[in-house]
């Protein structure tokens, strides 16, 4: 009886149609009944409304110009002159490669310029002309090298704990001291990149990781990754607010997060994550609300990927107030086949014989792991 009134009141008004992605008959089945599946598909096409209702991006600082390139045949010679130790791995055009800070002066201004100018195509950065601090004085730097055109592709920055040195961490989550105890020896990561013009394709960022994987293999010590991961301004207030309330619920650690406190919290409204399953059930409801219909990020998909949990989230208001998860990985647990794909199987199997002989996979199965410390009992 109210479809007249609700057609005539929208009289002189615009109607934005959204249409979501594909719900097909087997998702709708895992839900067990007709009532579950009924609030999921409502769910669902609510949540479509957040879509046409985007909040703009965070007001951004006051940004300086972006530096100078470095020289390329500089930063060329800098590379070249690294030990073999330090090139990882080529595959075509490319070379992966690690480098100290004192090694690589002019490539670091680079990687710094580089940082700056890939975040803020994401509406993050410091503003400032290069993204550089005082930890990148004693992180090692994996980058990403092109040989044809020679040029930095992408980097990430890793720092091994137990050097006494400060970490990156630590700036946007309160840790307890037995933080470091529990997970040590540990590699930190952070501010990993690929350039705008190399994010087109996906052999980059799987060099990247393949790079990283080889940098392990040569530390076999290092079981465990850990560092923030961002979920950046890009995406939505709706689909921060849904990866955050997901990731919580259902990859977390709750042993490992009584170690961890964000600096500055970010605040959830609970929504309809618990409807969801898995994580391609999560990443088509964000291509649902995101107007390029991206899902979640690929980065932090790739450590879920692995195994990895996320412990806390915090917003960094030096960084544009981007939203950070804390995400701890241990490698030892890992799926073998992912492992192999990054290290390859020689280096992986290296690897799991290290860490005594829970390369086995009876034994694999049931070893203590730090997301799952054994009762001391």
């Amino acid at each position: 009886m109210m479809l007249p009134s609700e057609l005539l009141n929208k009289s002189g008004q615009r109607i934005r149609v959204s249409a979501g992605t594909a719900i097909s008959p087997a998702r709708l089945a895992r839900l067990g009944d007709v009532r579950a599946a009924t609030d999921y598909l409502r769910a669902r096409t609510h949540m479509l409304g957040a879509r046409s209702g985007r909040s703009a991006r965070p007001s951004q600082p006051r940004e300086d110009a972006i530096a100078a390139e470095q020289s390329r045949p500089i930063i060329g010679r800098e590379i070249a002159a690294l030990p073999p130790v330090q090139r990882l791995l080529t595959h075509n055009e490319y070379t992966v490669c690690y480098a100290a800070a004192v090694q690589i002066p002019a490539a670091l201004l680079e990687i710094g310029r580089l940082r700056e100018i890939t975040f803020r195509t994401v509406g993050e950065g410091t503003g400032r002309e290069r993204d550089l601090d005082r930890f990148d004085r004693h992180y090692d730097h994996l980058i990403l090298w092109n040989n044809e055109k020679q040029e930095i592709a992408g980097a990430c920055r890793i720092a091994k704990t137990g050097e006494g040195k400060d970490l990156y961490t630590s700036t946007l989550f309160k840790l307890r001291p037995d933080f470091y105890q529990r997970i040590h020896p540990a590699l930190g990561l952070g501010r990993s990149f690929v350039r705008p013009q190399y994010q087109k394709g996906y052999l980059p960022l799987l060099l990247l990781w393949k790079g990283l994987g080889h940098y392990v293999a040569a530390f076999p010590q290092y079981r465990v990754l850990f560092g923030p991961v961002s979920i950046t301004n890009d995406y939505s207030s709706s689909s921060r607010q849904l990866m955050v309330d997901f990731l919580t619920e259902h990859h977390s650690d709750p042993g490992m997060s009584e170690c961890v406190r964000p600096r500055k919290k970010f605040h959830v409204r609970r929504n309809f994550s618990s409807l969801l399953s898995d994580l391609d059930d999560l990443s088509a409801v964000i291509s649902d609300l995101e107007d390029d219909r991206k899902g979640i990020p690929i980065l932090l998909q790739h450590y879920l990927q692995l195994g990895g949990r996320i412990l806390e989230f915090s917003v960094d208001p030096r960084f544009s107030n981007a939203l950070d998860g804390l995400i701890l990985v241990d490698l030892t647990r890992a799926k073998r086949t992912r492992l192999n794909r990054y290290m390859g199987k020689e280096r992986a199997a290296d690897f799991l014989a290290h860490h005594d002989h829970w390369n086995c996979p009876f034994q694999r199965a049931a070893r203590p792991s730090v997301l799952n410390p054994p009762n001391p009992a």
